[in-house]
């Protein structure tokens, strides 16, 4: 997926119901029965805590992202959003990255890096 400004004008509820989708397809997430698009939005969220709780280190230690998180006029979010791609290729995640790269840039990477 190439990432766009538009995809930050999604909403999280959006690109996690997105994402929960992706992680379905690529075999990461099952429900054995049919699960409101609500449930699959929170099993989204967990997931990607728990990933991010296990690739804090080689997302934070990113030169680039050190350097947008100290001054975000550096790099735009598209930008960063594809230096954390990166990391999540070179982690093997095993699942389309760009969803996951948006949700990472636009809501969690500040915290994620404290």
């Amino acid at each position: 997926m190439d990432i766009s400004e538009d995809d930050f004008r999604k909403s999280d509820d959006e690109l996690l119901l997105k994402l929960a989708n992706e992680l379905v397809a690529a075999g990461k997430l099952r429900f054995s029965r049919p699960v409101p698009d609500e449930g699959k939005r929170e099993r989204a969220a967990r997931w990607l805590d728990g990933l991010l709780s296990e690739l804090k280190l080689s997302i934070c230690a990113e030169p680039r992202v050190v350097g947008y998180l100290q001054d975000p006029g550096i790099q735009n979010k598209v930008e960063i959003a594809a230096v954390v791609m990166d990391c999540l290729v070179a982690a093997g995640v095993g699942v389309p990255l760009g969803t996951l790269s948006v949700l990472v840039v636009k809501g969690r990477l500040q915290e994620l890096c404290r």
